[in-house]
């Protein structure tokens, strides 16, 4: 499955997508620009939730234990979405 992985201490970039839709359905699949971009998209979109997260957090003044609350259902959100 892998070719041309360089040895004696060489490195590889593996992209990885978990994804229910196959080869054909999903472009990102198969075009490395196009998957570049959605993770991109992804990364800024996290990025801005977490300032929100953060602004609201010194709006409110949320103790630690709702942080994680609130990081682990944004974290579920974001993987239902991707679904």
């Amino acid at each position: 499955m892998f070719h041309d992985v360089p040895g004696h201490g060489g490195c590889t970039v593996v992209h990885l997508k978990l994804t229910p839709s196959g080869l054909g359905k999903d472009v990102s699949l198969e075009d490395k620009v196009v998957f570049d971009d959605a993770v991109e998209e992804r990364r800024q979109e996290a990025d801005k939730e977490q300032i929100n997260v953060i602004d609201n957090i010194s709006v409110v003044g949320i103790d630690e234990d709702e942080l994680r609350r609130l990081m682990m259902e944004r974290e579920q959100k974001s993987s239902e979405e991707i679904q």
